[in-house]
């Protein structure tokens, strides 16, 4: 989910397929992942949940363009 969102902000994509596309242009370092939040404190679970709200508008925008 990050990923695709860092696609749809940082590299413009404008539909499903560029996804693909512009995914081999990041690197590891560059994609940004979402922690597990299993076993971990509820203030833990809470920052996992705002870290997925923040990526989810530039994907309902594109999903939305389609």
């Amino acid at each position: 989910m990050g990923v695709a969102s860092q696609l749809v902000s940082e590299l413009g994509a404008q539909t499903i397929g560029d996804l693909a596309v512009l995914r081999p242009q990041l690197s590891g370092e560059d994609q940004f992942d979402i922690p597990d939040p299993i076993g971990q404190s509820a203030d833990f679970h809470a920052m996992v949940g705002s870290q997925i709200a923040s990526f989810l508008p530039p994907i309902i925008e594109l999903l939305q363009s389609e």
